[in-house]
């Protein structure tokens, strides 16, 4: 009734946007419903003389009798069903959810509903830390037909169990209510969902310049053998090495003393201290990351040109877990942070969101 309802054009930009294609896609592209048993020996398994298997046809049969236009498909079990769904890909498009039980008697039911993770809201996030207006992803628990196989699932046990003898009750999903968490009142600046993403490449880029003269400096001196000179002439080797931090922490503090005072102007509820000393951290990693690029080479010229290639090259990785949230992928986000400008992104995502 929804798809007719729609003009053929409008229909196709529902179907090709994603944002509408998560919200509406079962409701206008109702695929197959597929039913199986959780194993083999569940679906053997007899309660009153009924084995699994024969209820969940049992249960096909209501689905069909309810009326619209349902496509069903029993498996063998959940393995089997995985199997036919991640096999085919017309199989996984064309699915609408996999009821998979466990039991399925008049007195116990255990099932699960599984569907395209798009369609329901994410459940990895435990809770959000920061609210930010109303969260309206409850919906999808409606749009995405979750709620609609429950309630199909729940009516046929509720009616099982009566026809033995249990009280006749209306199963829980015709009384259940839907209904947002309350908020508070919130003000919000869409310029800090813009800084969480842009902010470290901006700062990143900041250190580019400092970085290449630092790198070109310590290998012109290996060039031209300076460090030999010096060390003939008295120089002590722990003089000499703490010479160049001292200068490379003097022009890496001042940058990162001008970074902080810039940044204070746009994130004014950030202490100034906490950005100072973010900032010089990442200054200090820089220091370190030159003095190691310097090591690799022998010529001045090709030293500069990769220490901020390689540099920036580094920060990258941050944007492959765009999308995601703190809840997901931490082992691959801890990996990733072990590159300083990564780690740099994801504190910045931090900044901005308590912005």
């Amino acid at each position: 009734a929804a798809r007719s309802a729609l003009s053929p054009s409008n229909y196709e930009q529902l179907t090709e946007l994603d944002k509408f294609a998560r919200l509406f896609g079962n409701l206008l592209t109702l695929g197959t419903l597929h039913l199986a048993p959780s194993s083999a020996a569940a679906a053997s398994s007899l309660t009153d003389g009924v084995s699994l298997a024969q209820r969940i046809d049992e249960l096909e049969a209501h689905l069909q009798a309810g009326g619209g236009n349902v496509s069903t498909r029993v498996h063998a079990d959940e393995a089997a069903a995985l199997a036919h769904l991640g096999g085919a890909a017309d199989a996984a498009r064309d699915a609408w959810a996999l009821l998979v039980f466990d039991s399925l008697a008049p007195r116990q039911v255990e099932y699960a509903v599984r569907l395209n993770y798009t369609t329901v809201p994410n459940t990895n996030r435990i809770s959000k830390r920061l609210t930010r207006g109303l969260d309206t992803e409850y919906q999808r628990y409606v749009t995405s037909g979750f709620l609609t196989l429950q309630r199909a699932v729940d009516g046929f046990a509720f009616g099982l169990a009566a026809r033995h003898g249990a009280e006749p009750l209306p199963p829980p999903a015709d009384v259940a209510w839907l209904a947002p968490f309350p908020t508070a009142a919130y003000s919000q600046n869409p310029f800090y969902l813009a800084v969480q993403s842009l902010l470290p490449l901006l700062l990143t880029l900041c250190q580019l310049f400092p970085a290449a003269l630092l790198t070109k400096s310590v290998v012109e001196e290996k060039e031209t053998r300076l460090a030999q000179t010096m060390r003939i002439m008295g120089l002590r080797h722990g003089v000499h090495v703490g010479s160049w931090y001292v200068t490379a922490l003097v022009q890496f503090g001042a940058n990162a003393l001008l970074c902080a005072l810039v940044c204070s102007l746009f994130l004014p509820h950030t202490p100034f201290w906490v950005l100072l000393l973010y900032l010089s951290l990442f200054c200090l990693t820089c220091v370190a990351f030159s003095f190691l690029v310097a090591a690799c080479f022998s010529n001045a010229v090709l030293a500069a040109a990769a220490c901020p290639v390689a540099f920036f090259a580094l920060v990258l990785p941050k944007y492959l877990f765009t999308g995601t949230n703190r809840f997901e992928q931490t082992g691959a986000k801890i990996a990733a942070s072990l590159a300083a400008p990564t780690a740099f992104a994801f504190g910045a995502d931090v900044l901005g969101e308590y912005e």
